[in-house]
């Protein structure tokens, strides 16, 4: 049995764990999403949390991920901001 107890907390501490170890932003959020897929690999909210140099070496060995860049759902960059699909143009 798996849960999602604690998935919330994991994500953050690994994200914030990532900027701590001196990781890109992309670098920490990477971090803490994949702290957090490993928390709710397990029924209870720590046993699946792992040390950071084997998060780190499961991101590394290739990890399934989908596509991150908000251009890929349509929000493009302009003028360093991204901009929703609906935003109004100014």
């Amino acid at each position: 049995m798996r849960g999602t107890v604690g998935a919330g907390d994991a994500t953050i501490a690994g994200f914030l764990a990532g900027l701590l170890k001196g990781e890109t932003i992309e670098g920490a959020l990477t971090a803490g999403v994949a702290v957090g897929a490993c928390c709710v690999e397990t029924p209870d909210a720590t046993s699946g949390i792992r040390p950071w140099e084997t998060t780190q070496a499961r991101i590394a060995s290739g990890w399934d991920r989908l596509p991150a860049g908000p251009e890929d759902q349509g929000w493009p960059r302009q003028g360093g901001l991204w901009h929703g699909p609906e935003d109004r143009a100014h």
